[in-house]
């Protein structure tokens, strides 16, 4: 019960016994007014408790109401100040939980991993603002003339704050430059289009991939959330492979892929592989197939495909590009 509906509670019936009050004193006073049928002790007594009535009436409106809903704020007052070392003494077992998992964590692991892999797993997996929820994505494969793939991608991700404080999220998608820029066709960050002219397509640097598509930062409040929506194009080759991976601990990631029209090419295979020590169901369709990760995924890993398609149209037959060790973040969703 909030403090809102209690004050309704304590109001009616406070309301109604005024009510009553008020209604005895109009009987009186049509007792005291109606001389003819009354003898002059009820018209006397009547006209004492009107006034006496009214009187009540007026005090408890000017004095009485006005005492109460100042002793309701006092009582509220103390109230919030003796819970307040209980809030924080809440938040203090909380975030000593907190720290007690993860000295458990490194504690399990550091006798076997290097300390400088068990610093650098704890920065990535327990030290980031940020945890992904329901990272989807649809491709859509299309041949093109001379036996290019284009590949159309829809993704969707919502990102948590997971801490007490005020976040800068940065989305970054990442890419190999292998045939062509990639373009960004769409992009709407909590159900709202944005600006395309806000988006900004950079060259990596260091061991990043090759470009870095980058959308302006969002401050996402405390435990706040902020849901990305974009739609992307770039080519590939008919034989090629590709990576979707994340860069926050995320708890789902699900994949549909659309191979290209059966007309025009002919599907020699489309291999899966995770990236990681993930469980992931693959669903085969005829013109499609659903890739379904219920894994808690940790950074950096994800999904590998590669597919080889010949086209039929132009008798093309395409060089073979074997997959090859890419860094583990090419392309990724941040």
């Amino acid at each position: 019960m909030n403090a809102e509906s209690a004050s309704r509670k304590t109001r009616w019936p406070m309301l109604a016994r005024y009510t009553v009050a008020a209604l005895f004193a109009v009987i009186c006073l049509l007792v005291y007014l109606s001389g003819d049928y009354f003898n002059e002790t009820v018209r006397k007594l009547s006209e004492e408790l009107f006034l006496a009535l009214c009187a009540a009436i007026v005090i408890i409106l000017m004095i009485d109401v006005p005492s109460r809903e100042e002793l309701r704020e006092d009582i509220k007052t103390e109230i919030d100040i003796n819970l307040e070392p209980t809030i924080r003494m809440a938040a203090e077992i909380r975030q000593h939980a907190l720290d007690i998992e993860e000295n458990a964590y490194k504690t399990a692991f550091s006798g076997k991993i290097p300390r400088d892999f068990v610093n650098a797993i704890q920065t990535k997996a327990f030290k980031g603002p940020f945890l992904r929820e329901n990272l989807r994505a649809t491709w859509r494969f299309e041949i093109k003339d001379g036996g290019r793939l284009l590949a159309q991608v829809d993704s969707s991700s919502l990102i948590k704050n997971i801490t007490d404080s005020f976040q800068i999220y940065s989305p970054r998608f990442y890419f190999d430059q292998r045939q062509g820029d990639p373009k960004l066709q769409k992009l709407s960050i909590n159900g709202v289009p944005q600006d395309m002219n806000t988006v900004k397509l950079e060259s990596g640097s260091g061991s990043e991939p090759d470009l870095v598509l980058t959308i302006p930062d969002q401050e996402v409040q405390p435990h706040g959330q902020v849901e990305i929506l974009t739609d992307f194009t770039f080519e590939r080759s008919c034989t090629d492979w590709e990576l979707w991976t994340t860069l926050y601990p995320c708890r789902s990631m699900n994949l549909r892929v659309y191979y290209p029209d059966p007309t025009k090419c002919k599907k020699e295979y489309f291999k899966i592989d995770q990236l990681g020590d993930l469980f992931l169901k693959r669903h085969d369709h005829d013109t499609y197939v659903d890739v379904d990760v219920q894994d808690k995924i940790l950074p950096d890993q994800g999904l590998m495909f590669a597919w080889r398609f010949v086209p039929t149209q132009h008798g093309e037959k395409p060089s073979v590009i074997a997959p090859s060790a890419a860094s583990p973040n090419t392309p990724a969703a941040s």
